[in-house]
């Protein structure tokens, strides 16, 4: 007996329309003219079709379909249904599965942005428009087209080779029949305004720091962003003979420039003050004064690639971050945003920066929020990225000063974090060494890039685990640990009701807050798994951590979710939905982003976020003991990474850190350190040398003491203090609990070192 369908269970929007699939299942198609010849071996798009399923398929059902029916199961529209090419045998086939609910066309109507008009109308009255493209997209027919309908200004960009959508940027007189034909071109996905781009124009580093004017915490420990890079894309070049970003020899941008590896733009492109301010924000250091100048940018000693809006406009966002990570960068800082309406619509600049970081793990991209009286827009807003909001540059209490308030259309919470913003200076452009001084969020949108650069730093140098830079250690994190790592620094500001909130998000960075070094209390431990490794539909990672004392603990789950679908009104445009679910000693529950005051409610037990790939706990007060943080994975809706999704997770306590010690060993063996330790011992201590013998020898004398007597044994100062030198602490420097939690969660663990 088949179950009753709830009210709007199976509905699906697109474009202008909302519609049940299984009702216009039947509806013919009315062409305005036959198909037009299309170039040899490209695929047909006039089988583009919705397929829609009647449950959530478990990995095993969504392997079925794509061996059965070459499916490609990638193209996710909510609720339920895929984009895909097929013929009509294959239809034929599908509509006779158990699992398929519909089978329809792709009609025309499902192709238009709501409110395109009114959008899309220039000042001078023409209409300028993008026409994004399916991926077996023909872009030769799309371009005889429009030169057929009199459209004029036509830029087709095609980045299919980095994992983009075909896209035609053109300009229209009239909307009407041209419109009409251009929907009913197979080729055509989606077409929405082409909308303008909007730039998003103080001791701000040592705030973000520390929370106070004048601390360089993290500085003064050796993290000023040496050996990274940060992508910066932007109204024009930046001003490569400015001192802040000037070099000795070579002049010219490149490989071995001190600061700018690489300038992208078109020929002509006049310099303007925008690039060159943002640019000094994130990585400016005076030529002549490097380290010291009182105005030098966050990252003061990364370097970046330029690119510019002519670029952007002439390609693709996409294009644009794949030219950064081809140069070197790993962080790419946008202070700019495109007006797509009021509350912010997802567009296909969004899927261009989702479908980058989801590709690229490695990678982080951050955008500006919009200032105060301008909209949000991509792509701060896109799911994948970090969208920033600016704050005062004064000690505590932060104040937030500028910034568009979300939610976005579909609901998400944006922004993401707020950085100082505000009375920055930095560099000025067609100066030698002057500078300029404003607020926006222009300005929080490089501080935070040059905060993630620190955090990336601090990981590729090797500071974690120990708090001490080692070599050995260095491991490369993903962009989705990198932004974890940001929420988890944030603290709650002043004057703004509610937290989280869509005002200030999770709240203002602050490093010190985050990162540890040796003789700190308070610890952070990061779980990154790639989607390689990740939880299929059903599937619930566990990872355990101990606490020491009642310090706030804050766990952070953050995932590169696949992009959505282009066009879709206010409904999710999530994926694959995670859920964070954390567990105290006594058993008290806590569900991500379920807060009440402030703080994480442990009676929201039936409460999920199926919006935000952010998720976040916050228990001001924790019990002391072991704690369990589990990632269950709710729905997993597309087959890319053979439907797994990588995450990952910051907890951030006043952690247990002992290692092997008999209390810790015994009493809790499932701790990351000891886990750890297992690893290390168990591939070195089989070696038939004087160590390996020796450490076996201590490790059996400890399974015979048992624990009472161990730890009797090792009060003594004389037991005590020769093992731990010998022994302990050399052991100590080289475990690091991160492998631990890399060989948990099914990843390679790298060689000890």
């Amino acid at each position: 007996m088949t179950e009753p369908e709830a009210p709007g269970e199976f509905l699906v929007s697109l474009g202008t329309s909302t519609f049940d699939p299984r009702e216009e299942q039947g509806r013919r198609r009315t062409r305005l003219a036959p198909a037009p010849q299309r170039g040899r071996g490209a695929p047909d798009p006039a089988q583009t079709r919705i397929v829609q399923v009647k449950r959530s398929l478990m990995a095993s059902d969504m392997a079925r379909l794509h061996a059965e029916h070459g499916l490609a199961l990638t193209a996710y529209v909510p609720n339920l249904a895929y984009v895909e090419r097929i013929d009509g045998t294959t239809v034929r086939r599908l509509r006779a599965d158990h699992l398929v609910r519909a089978v329809t066309h792709y009609l025309p109507e499902y192709k238009l942005a709501p409110g395109l008009e009114q959008q899309a109308r220039r000042p001078d009255g023409p209409f300028e428009l993008t026409a994004v493209l399916f991926d077996g997209a023909d872009t030769d027919v799309v371009a005889t087209l429009l030169d057929d309908i009199g459209a004029r200004d036509v830029v087709v960009s095609d980045p299919r080779a980095i994992g983009g959508l075909p896209r035609a940027r053109f300009v229209l007189d009239a909307l009407q029949p041209a419109l009409r034909r251009i929907t009913d071109l197979d080729d055509v996905r989606f077409v929405s305004a082409a909308a303008r781009i909007v730039s998003d124009d103080v001791p701000a580093s040592s705030v973000i720091q520390s929370g106070r004017e004048g601390g360089h915490q993290i500085w003064d420990r050796g993290l000023t962003g040496e050996g990274q890079i940060i992508g910066i894309l932007d109204e024009s070049p930046v001003d490569i003979n400015h001192e802040f970003f000037r070099g000795a020899m070579p002049k010219e941008a490149g490989p071995a420039h001190r600061k700018v590896v690489q300038i992208r733009q078109l020929v002509g492109e006049p310099l303007t003050r925008h690039s060159t301010i943002v640019a000094g924000c994130a990585v400016g250091d005076h030529r002549t004064q490097p380290g010291s100048h009182s105005n030098r940018g966050m990252a003061w000693a990364a370097r970046m690639t330029s690119s510019t809006f002519g670029m952007l406009d002439a390609s693709s966002l996409i294009t644009e971050l794949n030219a950064a990570k081809e140069a070197g960068a790993f962080i790419h800082s946008n202070s700019w945003h495109r007006d797509f309406g009021d509350p912010a619509p997802y567009t296909d600049i969004d899927v261009d920066a989702d479908m980058f970081v989801y590709t690229y793990e490695d990678h982080l991209v951050l955008g500006s929020s919009g200032n105060r009286t301008e909209q949000q827009g991509p792509p701060g807003t896109s799911k994948n990225t970090v969208c920033v909001s600016a704050a005062t540059d004064g000690d505590e209490p932060a104040i937030l000063r500028d910034g568009r308030s979300g939610p976005t259309l579909d609901g998400r919470r944006k922004p993401d974090v707020v950085a100082v913003g505000t009375n920055v200076t930095s560099a000025l452009f067609g100066t030698a060494d002057g500078t300029h001084t404003s607020t926006s969020t222009s300005r929080a949108t490089a501080h935070a890039a040059g905060a993630a650069a620190l955090i990336r730093q601090y990981f590729t140098d090797g500071w974690y685990p120990t708090g001490e830079k080692i070599a050995g250690n260095a491991v490369q994190p993903t962009g989705s640990l990198l932004k974890a790592a940001l929420v988890a620094s944030t603290v709650d500001m002043t004057g703004i009701a509610g937290f989280p909130n869509d005002a200030e998000g999770w709240g203002i960075i602050r490093l010190q807050n985050l990162l540890f070094f040796r003789g700190s209390r308070r610890r952070f431990v990061p779980f990154d798994v790639r989607h390689a490794q990740g939880p299929t539909r059903g599937e619930t990672r566990t990872h355990h951590v101990t606490i020491d004392d009642s310090e706030e603990l804050r766990v952070v789950l953050v995932w590169a979710d696949p992009p959505g679908t282009v066009g879709q009104p206010p409904v999710r445009p999530q994926v694959n939905d995670l859920d964070l679910i954390v567990t105290a000693p006594s058993g008290a529950t806590f569900r991500g982003n379920q807060f009440l005051d402030g703080v994480s409610d442990p009676d929201h037990l039936n409460l999920t976020d199926s919006l935000n790939n952010v998720e976040v706990v916050r228990v001001r007060t924790p019990e002391a003991g072991r704690w369990t943080v589990a990632v269950h994975a709710f729905a997993i809706e597309s087959l890319d990474n053979g439907g797994r999704q990588g995450y990952a997770v910051v907890v951030c306590a006043a952690l247990k850190s002992n290692c092997f010690v008999a209390s810790i060993v015994y009493r809790d063996p499932d701790h990351i350190d000891v886990c750890a330790l297992r690893d290390w011992r168990d591939r070195n201590l089989a070696r038939r040398t004087g160590a390996g013998l020796a450490m076996r020898a201590l490790v059996r004398a400890y399974a015979v003491l048992g624990p009472v007597a161990a730890a009797v044994v090792e009060r003594f100062p004389v037991v005590r203090g020769p093992l731990r030198t010998q022994v302990l602490h050399r052991l100590a420097r080289r475990v690091d609990p991160y492998r631990a939690a890399r060989h948990e969660s099914g990843q390679e663990v790298p060689r000890w070192r």
